[in-house]
């Protein structure tokens, strides 16, 4: 054999070679994450954070709705909107501080959905105070008269 069919045989050799290794990383023969409806389960971690949401950003238009729902007067609206932002404070100086346990964070802010009903006992009913807590702790309905004022909001601007 001459020098020519040695370097040919290497060269068909390097390339077989050069092959198989692009091969091997495509993973061909193996499942990919995601293919075939498998999907690696997330890694736990260590810590729980809790995503704090801004109460208070839009409190003039919660302030509206309770007013309307509960025929304040602008007094009584003030003071709620000031008792209000006093627990919405408590509260998410609580949740922001992490050397507390989740659990023991859901006891304080329990403690200060109390507070707050107690505070409100001064000039609201109970059956008012029911609706306060329904408008202001379960946020679905809240969410959706917000958007639904928003909605009207933009309607009587473009008119």
């Amino acid at each position: 054999m001459n020098v020519m069919s040695y370097k040919s045989l290497i060269l068909c050799g390097m390339l077989i070679l050069g092959m198989g290794a692009s091969l091997e990383a495509q993973n061909l023969g193996r499942v990919q994450r995601g293919q075939r409806g498998y999907t690696p389960p997330p890694l736990q971690t260590g810590d729980k954070k809790m995503y704090i949401e801004d109460e208070l950003a839009d409190i003039d238009t919660k302030m509206d709705i309770y007013q309307a729902e509960l025929q304040l007067d602008e007094f009584e609206k003030a003071v709620m909107k000031n008792m209000i932002i006093d627990y919405e404070t408590q509260r998410k100086a609580m949740l922001q501080d992490e050397t507390i346990e989740y659990q023991k964070k859901m006891e304080h802010v329990e403690k200060y959905k109390e507070a707050l009903r107690k505070e409100l006992e001064v000039f609201l009913t109970e059956e008012e105070i029911r609706t306060f807590s329904n408008l202001h702790f379960n946020d679905d309905k809240l969410d959706k008269i917000v958007k639904k004022k928003k909605k009207e909001n933009k309607r009587n601007r473009k008119n």
